[in-house]
């Protein structure tokens, strides 16, 4: 299995956690529910939340359901089936005074490495303040969607009108009557564009590739009626039910499968009855079979391409000039505002922080060729050192089964090392990997 270190330790294990996002403060929940109080969650924004901090741009909101896109340990009751991001935000903070770990968490504080010393069998972990800490175990959990895709376009230095990125929304700018135009239309897209259109002038939207959207029939929640339903077991079986039925997506990723067959129907005909003109459907319409690219769930994303000021252009940015956009086809359109929805860069793992393990071995070195993971926790050759989300989810649902997942077998991990004389614990090279394949979005147990 793995390679154990012991010494008698007489102090209480300190634990880093790199990250307050969901899977961070997941982690650190666990670890006060467990009586440790030695913890410190660093965070570089100002606030909790992580993706859903950062992420303010209009119509922005979850597209799984709200109760599983929450925790097991702390049930909330939801006011719509798809929570937006306000409404995510105050969960976020109600779980964190709740289970009292504010005090924990130091805000704006960026960590530059984590540095492994053998002298201490421990982690020496530095901040852009210059401060370094000794920690007997870190814990990263920077999540996958941190690090926004900002565009590198030819000619962006001439580029004169407002250009932002959605995940740094300015919210300064006045954008009624103006020529907008939105890069992307990927899920931050679909939620952009409905919610720009009643306010802008001309709105156009710039698409590389046409994707599946389907609907996502977002509706208010209403207070069950019996006592039963009302519940906890009630409330847990209804969660499990709604998890089921997410779930039930995976099986249209398989070609060629009926599932996949009757949701590929299924979005034929909502196209048609949503999509008034000929033309329009053509372009939407995807050339490859669902589930080969990350579906879309929005109900409002196709209506608002309907309206008469917005535009669909079908082709990439080929280079930006002092006043417009010029697209892959050559042609050139003059706007007021860009806004890039061109997504995160969601396989560099930890790409912003140093990871350093015995020997100098640099964790960015060793996933050059793609991140792998035992479990998806934890690396060999980097003991001590615990990974609240390497797996990339392959469906909607898949993400809050990573909160729930990964920082258990965390805690479970933690739990042993505290209670026992480990000083050093890690995988060794021998143990099962879970991969990060290049394009299939999901992950393999070699």
């Amino acid at each position: 299995m793995g390679a154990l270190k012991h010494l008698t330790r007489n102090r209480e294990v300190r634990v880093a956690v790199l990250g307050a996002g969901l899977g961070g403060i997941a982690t650190a929940v666990n670890l006060k529910r467990s009586g440790s109080t030695s913890f410190t969650v660093f965070e570089r924004s100002s606030g909790p939340g992580g993706v859903w901090w950062e992420n303010t741009y209009p119509g922005c909101e979850v597209d799984v359901p709200s109760e599983i896109y929450s925790y097991s340990f702390m049930p909330h009751r939801w006011e719509t089936s798809h929570a937006t991001q306000a409404a995510l935000q105050r969960y976020i903070e109600l779980v964190i005074d709740h289970f009292g770990i504010r005090s924990h968490i130091r805000f704006d504080t960026t960590v530059e490495s984590a540095i492994w010393d053998p002298a201490q069998n421990g982690w020496i972990v530095t901040t852009e303040r210059g401060t370094a800490e000794y920690f007997d175990v870190v814990v990263t959990a920077l999540g996958l969607l941190s690090e926004p895709n900002l565009p590198t376009w030819p000619g962006i230095e001439v580029f004169q009108p407002s250009m932002f990125h959605t995940a740094r929304y300015e919210h300064s700018h006045d954008l009624r009557g103006k020529r907008v135009a939105v890069v992307g239309t990927g899920s931050t897209a679909c939620q952009l564009v409905p919610a720009l259109a009643p306010v802008v002038g001309q709105l156009i939207v710039y698409q590389r590739e046409p994707g599946y959207v389907l609907p996502k029939r977002t509706h208010k929640i209403t207070e069950p009626s019996s006592a039963w339903a009302r519940s906890r077991l009630g409330r847990k079986l209804h969660r499990l039910q709604t998890f089921r039925e997410t779930e039930r997506l995976v099986d249209a990723f398989r070609v060629g499968s009926p599932a996949q067959l009757r949701t590929e129907s299924y979005y034929k005909r909502y196209l048609e009855r949503t999509v008034t003109d000929p033309a329009l459907r053509s372009l939407l319409t995807p050339s490859y079979a669902f589930g080969c690219k990350r579906p879309v769930f929005s109900s409002d994303f196709y209506p608002a391409l309907n309206s008469p000021h917005v535009k669909l252009v079908p082709h990439a940015v080929s280079h930006l000039t002092k006043r417009g956009i010029v697209d892959a086809s050559g042609v050139e359109t003059d706007v007021d505002v860009l806004i890039a929805a061109t997504g995160f860069k969601a396989t560099d793992f930890l790409s912003s922080v140093r990871i350093v393990g015995p020997g100098g071995v640099d964790l960015r070195d060793r996933w050059a060729s793609g991140a792998r993971a035992f479990l998806g926790v934890t690396v060999p050759g980097f003991p001590n050192s615990l990974c609240s989300m390497v797996r990339i989810p392959t469906a909607h649902s898949r993400l809050s089964l990573n909160w729930s997942g990964s920082p258990n077998w965390s805690h479970a991990s933690l739990r042993a090392f505290a209670v026992a004389t480990i000083t050093r614990w890690t995988p060794d090279q021998s143990l099962r990997n879970i991969t990060t394949p290049g394009s299939s979005g999901g992950f393999d147990v070699g």
